[in-house]
């Protein structure tokens, strides 16, 4: 299991386009660059972009109030970290080896809330800090499963996302 630390953890029931990861990316620029106005400042086409997308979030998570309504599994915790900017992120620790040990349960209707009648669209979004992340090169990142872990089966996850920027969709369906 891979160490690293995550912040804002999105779900949204829509393919993001450009424009909004580009959106999402300028926002967390303007977080740790301290340029973020209180005010609001002018009306820029990301801040709308922005806007539009809180209406297709289905869940999010900052970590600022800690795990708020997620579980860790195994090892790990919120933490604060020492740059103030980004406050309080999700620090996934290493331990022991093997599937689904060292995680963070997100509610069982997480995906569920994300694909609505008529629309089986999803993105997931989250930052992660690899910077002094360890054995995190053949660990996915994100995983999603059908189903809680059984004693004989379910060991293959519906999605997962591995930090060597590979997505694997139906992972069992081959």
């Amino acid at each position: 299991t891979a160490s690293f630390r995550a912040d804002d953890l999105m779900f949204f029931n829509k393919v993001l386009d450009a424009a909004s990861v580009s959106a999402l990316y300028e926002e967390m620029l303007e977080k740790i660059e301290g340029t973020a106005s209180e005010d609001g400042g002018e009306d820029t086409q990301a801040d709308r972009t922005l806007s539009q997308l809180k209406g297709y979030r289905t869940y999010y998570n900052d970590f600022e109030n800690g795990l708020g309504d997620a579980t860790v599994v195994g090892s790990g915790d919120v933490e604060n970290v020492e740059d103030e900017r980004f406050g309080s992120v999700y620090h996934n620790a290493t331990g022991e080896l093997g599937v689904r040990k060292n995680y963070l349960l997100l509610p069982s209707d997480t995906i569920a809330n994300a694909v609505t009648a008529g629309n089986d669209e999803i993105s997931v979004g989250f930052w992660v800090n690899v910077a002094d992340a360890t054995n995190y090169w053949f660990s996915p990142m994100f995983m999603a499963y059908g189903d809680a872990p059984s004693e004989t089966g379910n060991s293959w996850p519906m999605l997962a996302l591995q930090s060597r920027l590979l997505a694997q969709v139906n992972c069992a369906g081959w």
